[in-house]
């Protein structure tokens, strides 16, 4: 479309595939869990905990995913029972090859709960090492 003086306006409509995780509530009944610490921590200098409590005997999944949802790590895939737990995470993939710095996802499922976070990992440089 062009206007009288001589300038042109146009509209452009992109269409751009988006991967959207909404953040569940930490507290799901039978489940409860906690954001992660450090957070953000970095791969090669110190782990990050996870920790959840069940409120009963159920299997478990907790699984790391980038932003593209895709899995990064499987950290627990077994039958826990009830009470507190904590499981340690280097910031290695299922190749055993460090993850890039980047936000992530962390999804907690035990029996048919599921709780989600988000945790991010930062490079020795960003954390002054």
């Amino acid at each position: 479309m062009r206007n009288g003086a001589g300038c042109a306006a146009f509209c452009l409509v992109l269409a751009l595939p988006v991967s959207a995780v909404a953040q569940s509530p930490p507290d799901v009944e039978g489940l409860r869990l906690e954001q992660n610490f450090p957070n953000p921590f970095t791969p090669g200098v110190s782990p990050t905990i996870f920790t959840y409590r069940l409120d009963a005997t159920a299997h478990v999944r907790l699984t790391v995913y980038n932003l593209l949802a895709q899995e990064v790590a499987v950290l627990v895939d077994r039958v826990e029972t009830g009470g507190l737990h904590r499981v340690a995470w280097d910031g290695a993939d299922s190749n055993g090859e460090r993850v890039p710095a980047g936000v992530y996802w962390y999804k907690l499922q035990a029996g048919n709960q599921t709780a989600l976070r988000r945790l991010l990992v930062q490079t020795e440089a960003a954390a002054g090492g």
